[in-house]
This record gives C-alpha cells, structure tokens and sequence, in this order.
C-alpha cells in the first residue's frame, strides 16, 4: 500500500499524450485538464491528470503500463496495487506512478468508467 502520495508530482500533458499514444484504447483528458485544453489556456495549477479509459479496456491498459509504471487502484481511501490479471469491476480510480523506490516520484490519475 502507498502511503507517500504527498510527494508524487503530475507529469504534463505531453508526456500523458506521448505515453498513450502507442496504446491501443479509447482514452480522454478529463477534470480540470480537460476544461484547460478546451480554453486553450492553463487556467490554474494542476495536481495531476486525470485520464478516461473504458472499463472493457482496463486490462490492455494495465499491460501497457505495467512494465515501467506502478498502477494502484484506490479503494476505501487507500491505495493498493492492483494485480496482474485482476479486472476491476467496481473502482473507478487508478493512481500510476513509477516505483515506491524510484526517485521519479510523477504519477497522474486513470479514471474508469462504464
């Protein structure tokens, strides 16, 4: 379980673009993001990013990123690692970040809806 998400800090909007760019789902930019690039302009400091995958699409997701990234689901306040293999049928949030030893601390949010 992560207990350090004080120190994780969001990597950019190119970065999120790059890293999907080679997965092969449906994704979006949502949350304070999403009304930013739709203005055209950074309204505001961002925390992270929020990205939207379908739910059916989860586990193609998870075996993208899960060479080089740590994917957590958040469950009762709490982060846990989600398991290979492991469909979520329930959580909605995903919190990814590179290793709970890793110096690069950058992580965003995957959110998964139906």
């Amino acid at each position: 379980m992560r207990t350090d998400i004080d120190n994780w800090e969001s990597i950019t909007v190119t970065e999120i673009y790059k890293l999907f760019s080679t997965i092969p789902i449906n994704r979006g930019i949502a949350g304070g993001w999403a009304l930013d690039l739709h203005l055209g302009k950074q309204s505001r400091v961002h925390d992270d990013i929020d990205v939207i995958i379908l739910r059916e699409e989860q586990l193609t997701t998870y075996n993208q990123l899960s060479d080089d990234w740590m994917l957590y689901k958040a469950e009762n306040g709490k982060l846990v690692l989600w398991q290979e293999g492991e469909f979520l049928k329930t959580t909605k949030d995903i919190w990814v970040s590179k290793s709970s030893s890793s110096t690069d601390t950058r992580h965003f949010i995957i959110l998964q809806i139906q």
